[in-house]
């Protein structure tokens, strides 16, 4: 849901051609480590019933 619209934008409609479809790669890695750390960080997984 992030990856490919990213490299989409920046690949052809930003005009980076392959590297800026490379780009989208790193961008996306920080989000998703962001985001699974706030969420560690936030506690609320401790709660979760399996």
């Amino acid at each position: 849901m992030i990856f490919l619209p990213l490299t989409y934008i920046f690949g052809v409609t930003l005009g980076g051609g392959i590297k800026g479809a490379w780009l989208a790669l790193p961008v996306y890695v920080i989000a998703y480590t962001t985001m699974n750390f706030l969420k560690f960080r936030s506690v609320s997984w401790l709660h979760r019933r399996i």
